[in-house]
């Protein structure tokens, strides 16, 4: 199989240099920084957020919808694969004993945030 990673390794440091932006501009400047995001791209798509019009509704896509709903997905299913091929191929990097760890951290991680939202 081939490693699709390896191009996201690359250019992690572009992923925390936006997120540290973003994480800056959204404190100093929090009306700003929400209507960029929530800034229409294009309208009346396939996919987007749902938005109520006088006509009834429409599909809106926002920089909002298209990294929580399409890009997150994405980038889940990448670690999922990763993940995956590290635990089922014969000389992957979490086989056997080594795997338990992080498997349990990875079902906290996703059982954790998935109880606090439901309380």
């Amino acid at each position: 199989m081939r490693r699709v990673w390896k191009p996201i390794e690359e250019y992690s440091i572009l992923l925390l240099l936006g997120a540290a932006i973003a994480l800056v501009w959204g404190n100093l400047a929090p009306h700003e920084y929400h209507a960029f995001i929530e800034a229409p791209l294009w309208t009346g798509g396939p996919v987007g957020a749902l938005h109520a019009t006088p006509e009834g509704s429409e599909r809106v896509m926002t920089l909002h919808y298209l990294i929580n709903d399409l890009l997150m997905a994405l980038f889940f299913a990448l670690a999922g694969k990763e993940v995956w091929e590290a635990t089922i191929l014969q000389r992957g990097a979490l086989r056997g004993s080594k795997a338990f760890a992080p498997l349990i951290a990875t079902a906290g991680g996703m059982l954790g945030p998935v109880t606090v939202y439901l309380i």
